[in-house]
């Protein structure tokens, strides 16, 4: 079994948004890792995350990893 741990993406201040949503630049970054990912033939079987939008968001980006 093999464990990959990742960081939401970069995440809006609580003064812009209090649900605090990826910014556009967390969106990218975390595509860029997608990439990285898919080039590597890495693929989840389960991905486990908070229930915060910011983590929300950044799952379901990984999910087409």
């Amino acid at each position: 079994m093999e464990l990959y741990l990742f960081r939401h993406g970069e995440a809006m201040s609580p003064l812009e948004n209090p649900e605090r949503p990826l910014t556009q630049k967390g969106r990218r970054d975390v595509e860029r890792m997608v990439d990285v990912l898919k080039k590597e033939h890495v693929h989840f079987r389960k991905l486990y995350h908070s229930p915060k939008l910011r983590a929300v968001e950044t799952a379901a980006i990984l999910n087409q990893a």
